[in-house]
């Protein structure tokens, strides 16, 4: 009984170990691969908060450029304000002493007239002063009873005392007379000056009338541009404030960016290290780094090759670690050397190195675009290469003659020289292309 015991707990626990290691195998995840997943998912989510974080910023940047619109507007409304203000501060200057001159010239005019009217009553006091002569003349021969000068001569008596004495008086009312005469006209003559100069201060009275009345429009024209230019003033700090804002949310923003990129720089590095020869990667993954050691052109003296005055040289690697660094791209489609730019498009061949700039271009004598970033060489070493299409991707070290393949681009003499060769797959847009990237860590 116990045996039989014994033999049923065996083949229990045989069948159980079975099933054991059956479901082991069928749920066992291998680690590597599901740490891969698990970076993968976390490159997305990065690369979707990223996305977002350059939308904000796009945002942000077209909001920062409405708002420098708007400061170039209200500025130049302002200036428009300050000249306007100007030029009426110089019209109520000029109001204001053309009217103080027609003050001076009415108080002249004013001074004139009354020196006139002065000279007026003194010519009639001596108008009346020469009738009251007249008349008393004229009394003293009617009371001395004697006839005229013309009636002594008739009579035949011309020296005759009394005939002396009639003639002297009608001397005197004939000089009375013409002084009188001659008074008058005076007194026409100032009284016309008179009139002359009350029309003349008259006048004046009305352009300084006008002319204070055009300052007093010229005030309110003013305070109207101030009031103006203050509303300008106050939208155009408001606008500034806002850009201050603005940049201040950008800076944060791109500080935000710039962590995103450095934690999805630190996961590709960890996944381009899994990307081994003969690896399949698909098209945006990263396959490499860019590396130093391209060779530089030179017109002088160099250091390192004093022998050389100008040519060619490979940047020394503890001298000059970051020196040459650029991505040598090479593309072939069907096996036809092919001037790159004019495959790199959304459709075809995508850009291994994102915002590159060309050092070198495509030309008879250098079938390849050299990529480098803005920042030069230095900027551009160790940066992340992406794959230009999914395909297999094998790398290339040591003395390797492009040559050796049917690709001209060789040699490279140092054991440093890196490329990788990249075939894309045999269907999709990307048939029959491959690419070559040298100078990669």
């Amino acid at each position: 009984m116990v045996s039989h015991i014994k033999k049923f707990l065996r083949k229990f626990l045989g069948i159980s170990f079975a099933l054991i290691t059956i479901a082991s195998i069928a749920f066992y995840v291998p680690k590597a691969t599901y740490a891969s997943g698990s970076l993968e998912e976390q490159l997305q989510e990065l690369q979707r908060q990223l996305e977002e974080i350059r939308k904000k910023q796009k945002d942000l940047q077209s909001q920062i450029s409405a708002e420098n619109s708007t400061q170039s507007a209200l500025q130049s409304q302002i200036n428009t304000y300050n000249n306007s203000i100007y030029q009426t501060e110089l019209l109520i200057e000029e109001s204001t002493k053309q009217i103080e001159l027609f003050t001076m010239q009415i108080d002249l005019l004013a001074e004139g007239i009354a020196n006139t009217e002065q000279q007026i009553d003194a010519t009639k006091a001596q108008i009346t002063d020469r009738y009251d002569h007249l008349n008393d003349v004229s009394f003293s021969l009617y009371k001395s009873n004697q006839v005229s000068t013309v009636d002594k001569l008739l009579q035949g008596n011309p020296v005759d005392e009394s005939m002396y004495r009639t003639h002297f008086y009608d001397q005197s009312r004939q000089q009375a007379q013409a002084l009188i005469g001659e008074l008058e006209a005076l007194k026409a003559d100032q009284e016309a000056q008179k009139a002359e100069l009350e029309s003349q201060k008259e006048q004046n009275q009305t352009l300084k009338t006008d002319l204070e009345n055009q300052k007093l429009l010229l005030e309110t024209q003013k305070a109207g541009l101030d009031v103006q230019k203050s509303e300008r003033q106050e939208l155009l700090s408001a606008s500034e404030g806002k850009e201050k804002e603005l940049a201040s949310q950008q800076k944060e923003i791109a500080k935000k960016a710039a962590q995103l990129e450095s934690e999805m720089e630190a996961i590709e590095i960890e996944l381009l290290s899994r990307v081994q020869n003969g690896t399949h990667v698909e098209r945006g993954q990263t396959i490499a780094k860019v590396g130093r050691t391209g060779h530089v052109e030179t017109y002088g003296d160099n250091p390192r090759t004093p022998e050389i005055r100008y040519g060619w040289y490979y940047p020394h690697s503890t001298e000059q670690p970051k020196a040459a660094a650029h991505l040598h791209f090479k593309t072939y489609l069907n096996g036809s050397n092919v001037n790159p730019l004019n495959h790199i498009s959304s459709d075809r061949l995508a850009d291994p190195l994102p915002g590159h700039i060309l050092s070198q271009g495509y030309k008879s004598s250098h079938k390849a675009l050299d990529m480098v970033y803005s920042g030069g060489a230095s900027n551009t070493y160790g940066k992340l290469i992406k794959a230009s299409c999914s395909g297999t991707v094998t790398y290339h070290t040591s003395y390797f003659d492009a040559d050796d393949l049917g690709f001209p681009g060789g040699p490279f003499p140092r054991d440093d020289a890196h490329f990788y060769q990249l075939t894309c797959d045999a269907n999709g847009p990307q048939a029959g292309y491959t690419v070559f990237g040298w100078h990669i860590q």
